[in-house]
């Protein structure tokens, strides 16, 4: 799925004449309905019209769809959240259109596709925010380090010793403690409705505390979590932010207004 048609005009010729069948192009999540069921969803994380992103995703895989993302903009945040949601991989616009076939065929055989990229992603989200001391394994991370690298599935199932079904065993084992990893920093639903009545209604704490029917240091404690939360997961961002303004700044970016708003 994407809004780009030259892009899309030789996607589909290269899969095409890699044997691929195309039962639909589109421009929206929605636009597919009705569709046969693809074994495969190839969908770009900003979608013009609809649900973009992650969202895209979520609902994608809630139909039972697999779904490999790609994007001309490589926001890791973008991509890691998207994996979250249940992608199976990623892959760059500029990568060689034999990269798309390979992952296409990866996504729809084995359910993912780790491109050098997203492994070098992971690798990078495990160094900052660990779940525990043994996160992932020993061969895990080696796992990890060789995708990394550029290595093909092929090679490091021949440099490492190991089968294709252990491979895909440690794999998805890695995708699946960076799906915990996004979870465990995400906002909990108090701290989304803080974040909503803060962002969303301009209120202050004392009136945050009144319509929630708490404290208003319990507000105060919501707001410090969630720029604890906020900073983890954005670097970038000062230590030193208030609270309140890493609320804001993370509403924006999880469009809570708009989402609100439309429900």
């Amino acid at each position: 799925m994407d809004d780009h048609r030259l892009i899309w005009s030789a996607l589909t010729m290269v899969l095409q004449q890699a044997g691929q069948q195309i039962v639909a192009v589109a421009a929206s999540v929605d636009a597919l309905a009705g569709t046969p069921d693809p074994d495969v969803v190839v969908c770009e994380l900003h979608l013009p019209r609809g649900p973009s992103g992650t969202e895209a995703v979520r609902r994608l895989v809630g139909r039972g769809r697999r779904v490999l993302v790609m994007s001309g903009t490589t926001d890791p945040e973008m991509v890691l959240d998207a994996v979250e949601a249940g992608a199976g991989g990623f892959v760059e616009k500029s990568e060689d259109p034999d990269c798309f076939v390979t992952a296409v065929d990866a996504v729809g055989r084995d359910g993912f596709h780790v491109s050098a990229r997203l492994a070098g992603y992971l690798l990078e989200d495990l160094r900052r925010r660990p779940l525990a001391v043994n996160d992932l394994g020993v061969r895990h991370l080696r796992v990890l380090r060789a995708l990394a690298r550029g290595d093909t599935a092929e090679e490091v199932c021949r440099d490492l010793t190991v089968s294709r079904a252990d491979l895909a065993k440690l794999v998805t084992a890695a995708l699946e403690a960076g799906r915990r990893r996004r979870r465990r920093y995400r906002p909990s639903p108090r701290e989304r409705e803080v974040m909503i009545l803060l962002a969303c209604e301009g209120l202050s704490r004392k009136e945050i505390a009144d319509r929630l029917g708490i404290a208003s240091w319990t507000v105060t404690s919501t707001l410090e979590n969630l720029r604890g939360k906020y900073v983890r997961l954005h670097p970038e961002v000062a230590r030193s932010i208030r609270p309140s303004a890493a609320a804001l700044l993370w509403a924006m970016k999880l469009r809570l207004c708009e989402r609100a708003s439309a429900g």
